[in-house]
């Protein structure tokens, strides 16, 4: 919470800043303090309106899906057009949350052209609209996080970006969803989004991604996206010609390895003994024992003679 306070009030001052210098002919009879605290005031109350509309909005889509999936668009297309980062942020995070209850438990596939000739029920066809809706708002979402993220300022990104700048937050919304719906469709998205902020130099957005993705590693039934981050992570690596940081590798501590190395592996040149097969087998053991039974019978005759 300190850490948001932080990034609102130097948000807050630059907004005040460019506030005031627009309003400085028209407020000439105002002092420049009583500029700043009316302008804090209307921010104030633009952010707690900007507050109740989205917790009204995400309430009627959550009320009734089926008919109000129309007004994530109009959220994305908000968002696109929003100027004040507080209240951007804001509604990013209300679009993650929305989704994250809307996601179904399996992955959508859209009928074939063939299929869509084939008449259906009412009950079907408005079950198709609707998840037709739902992936082309989630598609867009995570299309506009994508771009965003490619073209935003490198300080974003550096040792000293600042702390919860809108790099963080797209960081934020793309790991939630990893961790939530890795199920679902355009999980790949999710992934090759996020696996090369693990070697940005901001610390507050590398962590978000670490963490992110350890998470998704210790998930049980989940071993397919599991496959496809540690894919994307190795891929990564190798194009970087092993130039990454450290947590890169370190992450791949978080795998839940259940599976042992064969007996007589060794651990260094990763060389495994061939698998016997069960007439070898047999015939090895023969042979030990047979040597188990000459050591024994040497060892007696060596009694005897001592005797």
């Amino acid at each position: 919470a300190e850490v948001e306070n932080e990034e609102e009030e130097r948000e807050r001052e630059e907004a005040e800043g460019e506030a005031v210098a627009h309003h400085e002919t028209i407020n000439e009879h105002l002092s420049p303090e009583l500029v700043k605290a009316k302008l804090f005031y209307e921010r104030q109350q633009a952010i707690q309106k900007a507050k109740e509309d989205l917790a009204l909005i995400a309430a009627q889509i959550l009320e009734d899906p089926e008919h109000q999936i129309h007004k994530l668009t109009e959220l994305r297309q908000r968002c696109v057009a929003e100027k004040d980062k507080t209240i951007k942020k804001y509604i990013l995070l209300s679009e993650v949350a929305i989704f994250k209850d809307l996601i179904p438990g399996y992955t959508i596939r859209l009928p074939t052209q063939a299929e869509m000739a084939v008449q259906v029920s009412k009950e079907v066809a408005q079950l198709r609209a609707y998840e037709s809706a739902l992936l082309n708002s989630y598609q867009n979402f995570l299309s506009f996080l994508e771009k965003e993220i490619r073209r935003s300022p490198k300080n974003y990104f550096s040792l000293n970006g600042a702390l919860n700048n809108m790099g963080v937050i797209y960081a934020r919304c793309i790991g939630s969803l990893l961790v939530s719906v890795p199920h679902f469709n355009f999980r790949s998205n999710l992934i090759s989004t996020i696996v090369p902020l693990l070697n940005v130099d901001n610390l507050q957005i590398s962590d978000i991604a670490k963490e992110s993705i350890e998470n998704l590693f210790r998930q049980e039934n989940q071993s397919d996206a599991s496959l496809d981050a540690t894919r994307k992570i190795a891929s990564f690596i190798k194009a970087k010609n092993f130039n990454v940081k450290p947590r890169m590798i370190t992450t791949f501590l978080a795998l839940p390895l259940t599976t042992e190395l064969p007996e007589g592996t060794d651990i260094l040149t990763g060389y495994t003994p061939k698998r016997l097969s069960k007439r070898a087998k047999k015939k090895e053991k023969i042979e030990k024992q047979l040597q188990k039974d000459m050591k024994e019978a040497m060892a007696e005759q060596d009694k005897e003679r001592r005797r």
